[in-house]
């Protein structure tokens, strides 16, 4: 869009919405930009404060009829009511009212000017550094920055210069006064550069940066004559991310399909990848000179393309799951499409950094359609999977697919790596039938429980069984009983019903219908087994259907023993077992949920029993080492969890008294007992015997007993000592903790009850804005003492050992991220977090709820203790079998006499001063990587940061 200087002008000063309100002449003028930033926006409008403001002019828009003016306490923007000559740099008096700019749900105190004093000169403060990601930050609006990036396009008409700058994070416009064209600086396409200026917003744009002299555009690394003149490089290295975000890069391709329009499907020898192309500009406009590729070509399956475009891994962006976007492209000549690779859906899933054209089959369990794309459920021999079609027209849905096996060509999603959108098909030409289906989900062919649990049947092709409904441990799970065995069924979820939209079409199992123990039931769905190598879920069919029969009978449950059901017998059947009763733990999940876990032995094997609920179910009736009688399911060792048994409510566990095996213990306990001390007696009498004749020894035996007595008297001595000593550590202990909580709950239960007091007394005179002002300071206090109380007790299961290290396959570069998006998300951004993998990662075994305490609170206390916007850095190596974790900060470091008291409780280091903490992060990070075989190293020098090395077992193989 192309807009006029008069018309950004006039659109300006509507979207400003100038009051023209009177000023009170009595009031006393605002003389410091602070306070004028420090005022509410809409107030700043609705009740106008004159202002006196005295400093220099950073920039002058002819175009948006406006100069930012700087005084040393922060920037502001002042439109001018009058056309006064002002220059850059100038130092100026400034008289006149406040106003406001509305924009993204905020309003920004602003100034207009009634007269304007030209009183010098004076030099221009330096920019204040800012990224992408930190540009449209409310605190930045107005203020005198500089950011840097990559020309991505550009176009001029004098004396306005527009530069779209892009870099890893998105894109920005800059608005450059350059007033003839002989100062824009040669080479721009694809130039790295560092512009300063003042962030501004326009209605048309948005957030922009106005630079008021392209003296400001510092040109760090030249351009290219030519769009297309780019740096070449490979799909492979684009892929793997071996390239400099943001920067603009060329590859050549063949074009294999297009997608919703600006979504390009190429291939070459090392890999494929999805290119993002930007939009066009609109019809070229008189006097214009532009840095662009101009329109899009005529672009068809076969041609030989080049793409010039840039990685981009904004966080939360579809942006970041394409090799190149923003991309211009332009057709060089033709050549063959290769045929896609055939794979398999664990395949693709396995792909990583390395998209691919590829073919997969599987077998529809149900479908949906909204708008343009049409979703496919899929299931394979193991898994099952979302496919969605792009480019679907909106007046056809697919019917009589119940069961139908299709065959899906489309590019992998490697860096997105989510089940919900593992291929991206480019439209229903690439959908092939190789199986119809049918309308009825049910008319497939029949099968048997038995068949089914011995993987008898061909997997993921649907079928169906009967049977009698014999347990229900969660909503979608249930167990069927037939003749010859039973299985473990998981339902197929409707698809999500999105209210309020006529254009979505469903075709899926809709609500389950009531079940109940008992009902004869009829289940068709996919008999599925686990990837070679594992265990998988436990299930023996998914993604079922189910409808009932008949009427409820009685279930009775299998009796058997822990030795049977251990060694595999009754798997998915309702049984009644008995056990001396070893443990017993109740735990909080999550959402008001609880899981309690006990432990039985019978005959010297033991197994594990679970049960979930709502709340906290009572077990009161059972104690540790009474024989228990449980009814319960079977379920398989999964990845997850051992064989164990699933109890389905609390009646299900009764307390049949002591145990047999502990009451024969104690007869052994009691009767050896009894034999000693008669023994004991038959001795003292024999020796009191003895003593009558021989009056030497028993002098002998006395002196010898004074000495043992003296010896256990010092004995105790010494005990007493170290006990007092203990007792004297633990009081200080206690001290520490009662003086922690005292100091991190008094402020937020302060900030609590003052938020309630004037919530109480003046709700309904508060403005909105103030009222949820409140109610967030409530949630945050509330947040934080939550926090604190999760740090206490996550240190008291370790300190107790119910916190167990239990390895499992981990994805370390997947975890990383997430802690690392936590990490900013958790703070606020306030400091930027990067993680930086230091070659091949891959195939760790670890336990991740360890690694997430243990991560989480490291980089929480580098980005706490160090400055706000500085760069906090995280990375990862392999070192033979250790992966070496480093976190690297730039903060206030650690006094070289405190770091051995670094684990203890509660305790702070002398230098934090008013900044909150607990003392107990870095305990538990000490207990965790002791739990993981690991070791820490801490380097550090007060005033210049902290590095934590943490290494840790989590490979098999050198």
């Amino acid at each position: 869009m192309i807009l006029t200087a008069r018309s950004l002008s006039t659109l300006l000063w509507l979207f400003l919405g100038l009051s023209g309100s009177v000023l009170a002449q009595e009031e006393v003028p605002l003389t410091k930009i602070s306070e004028v930033l420090a005022l509410d926006g809409r107030e700043a409008e609705s009740t106008p404060q004159p202002v006196k403001l005295k400093g220099t002019v950073m920039g002058v828009s002819t175009m948006f009829s406006f100069f930012t003016l700087n005084d040393g306490t922060g920037t502001v923007g002042v439109l001018k009511r009058r056309q006064e000559t002002l220059k850059q740099g100038d130092l100026v008096e400034v008289t006149g009212h406040t106003t406001s700019t509305p924009f993204g749900g905020r309003y920004y105190p602003r100034v207009i000017s009634d007269s304007v004093d030209i009183v010098g000169t004076a030099a221009l403060p330096p920019g204040r550094s800012v990224t992408l990601k930190t540009f449209n930050l409310p605190e930045n609006y107005d203020q005198w920055v500089n950011l840097e990036g990559y020309v991505m396009e550009w176009k001029y008409k004098a004396p306005d210069l527009e530069i779209t700058v892009v870099s890893p994070d998105g894109f920005v416009k800059a608005y450059v006064t350059a007033p003839e064209e002989s100062v824009i600086p040669r080479r721009l396409n694809g130039a790295k550069l560092r512009v300063t200026g003042a962030v501004v917003s326009t209605p048309a744009f948005g957030r922009v940066l106005f630079v008021p002299d392209v003296k400001q555009v510092e040109i760090l690394e030249a351009g290219t004559q030519s769009i297309f003149d780019a740096p070449l490089v490979s799909i492979k290295d684009v892929m793997e991310r071996k390239v400099e975000p943001g920067k603009r890069l060329r590859v050549k391709a063949v074009l294999t399909a297009r997608t919703q329009e600006r979504k390009l499907i190429v291939q070459a020898p090392d890999g494929a990848m999805i290119c993002y192309l930007l939009v066009p500009r609109g019809p070229e406009e008189k006097d214009y000179i532009y840095g662009d590729a101009g329109q899009w070509p005529d672009l068809k399956e076969g041609d030989l393309v080049e793409v010039v475009g840039s990685v981009v891994d904004e966080t939360g962006s579809e942006l970041k799951t394409f090799g190149l976007s923003w991309c211009h492209v332009r057709v060089v000549g033709t050549a063959p499409v290769p045929p896609p690779q055939e794979m398999e859906l664990e395949e693709v899933k396995a792909l990583r950094n390395h998209d691919e054209w590829v073919s997969v089959e599987g077998v529809v369990t149900g479908w949906m359609q909204q708008n343009n794309v049409l979703s496919y459920s899929i299931v394979g021999p193991h898994s099952q999977y979302i496919v969605h079609v792009r480019d679907v027209p909106s007046t056809t849905f697919p019917t009589g697919m119940h069961g139908a096996k299709l065959r899906f060509t489309g590019i992998s999603r490697s860096l997105l790596q989510s089940p919900g959108d593992l291929l991206l098909v480019p439209s229903p030409s690439y959908v092939k039938v190789v199986r119809p289906g049918s309308e009825d989900p049910f008319a497939v062919p029949e099968s048997t429980v038995a068949a089914v649990a011995a993987k008898g049947v061909p997997l993921a092709d649907r079928v169906r069984v009967r049977g009698t409904l014999v347990g229900r441990t969660s909503p979608e799970l249930i167990y069927v009983r037939g003749t010859g065995g039973a299985i473990c069924v998981l339902l197929q979820r409707p698809w999500s019903r999105t209210s309020g939209t006529g254009a979505t079409l469903y075709a899926d199992s809709g609500t389950w219908p009531d079940l109940a123990i008992g009902d004869e039931v009829e289940v068709m769905g996919s008999p599925m087994s686990p990837v070679e190598g594992t265990l998988g879920d436990g299930w023996d069919m998914k993604e079922c259907q189910i409808r009932t029969l008949g009427s409820r009978v009685e279930v009775l449950p299998v009796e058997t023993t822990i030795p049977e059901v251990a060694e595999g017998a009754h798997t998915s059947d309702l049984v009644e077992v008995r056990g001396r009763l070893l443990m017993l733990q109740q735990i909080p999940i999550d959402r008001g949920s609880w899981r309690t876990t006990m432990l039985l032995e019978s005959d010297g094997v033991r197994i594990p029993a679970s049960h979930h609920e709502k709340g906290r179910a009572s077990f009161d009736t059972l104690k540790i080492d009474d024989e228990v009688l449980l009814r319960a399911m079977v379920d398989k060792a999964t990845d997850r969890d051992p064989r164990q048994l699933w109890l389905m409510s609390p009646g299900d566990a009764r307390s049949l008294g002591v145990s047999p095996a502990v009451r024969t213990r104690q007869i052994w306990v009691w009767g050896g007992g009894a034999a000693a001390v008669l023994l004991v007696f038959s001795g003292w009498v024999a020796a009191l015997r003895k003593s009558n004749r021989i009056k030497t020894e028993v002098a002998a035996l006395l002196e010898q007993s004074v000495n043992e007595r003296t010896a256990e008297l010092s004995q105790t001595q010494a005990d007493l000592t170290r006990a007092l000593a203990q007792e004297r550590e633990l009081g200080e202990l206690k001290s520490r903790f009662v003086t922690m909580v005292s100091h991190e709950f008094r402020t937020p239960l302060g900030i609590i009850m003052s938020a309630i007091e004037l919530m109480r007394h003046y709700d309904e005179r508060l403005p909105k804005e103030q009222r949820q002002e409140l109610q967030q300071d409530i949630f945050s206090s509330t947040r934080h003492m939550a926090g604190l109380m999760e740090q206490v007790l996550v240190l008291g299961r370790v300190e107790a050992g119910k916190l167990p290290c239990k390895p499992a396959s981990s994805d370390l570069s997947i975890l990383a991220e997430k802690l690392t998006d936590e990490a900013l998300s958790a703070t606020n951004r306030r400091c930027t977090v990067v993680w930086r993998p230091e070659g091949d990662i891959d195939g760790a075994r670890a336990d991740e709820s360890l690694l997430r305490h243990i991560f989480s609170n490291i980089i929480a206390n580098a980005v706490k203790y160090s400055p706000e916007g500085s760069e906090v850095i995280f990375t990862c190596r392999r070192e033979g079998k250790d992966a070496v974790f480093q976190v690297i900060d730039h903060g206030i470091g650690i006094p070289k006499h405190e770091t051995p008291r670094l684990f203890e409780a509660f305790h702070r280091c002398s230098n934090v001063g008013e900044i909150p903490g607990t003392g107990l992060g870095l305990v538990i990070v000490k207990r965790c990587v002791d739990l993981h075989d690991g070791s820490m190293e801490i380097d550090s020098d007060v005033g210049q940061g902290t590095t934590f090395t943490v290494r840790l077992p989590l490979f098999d193989k050198d």
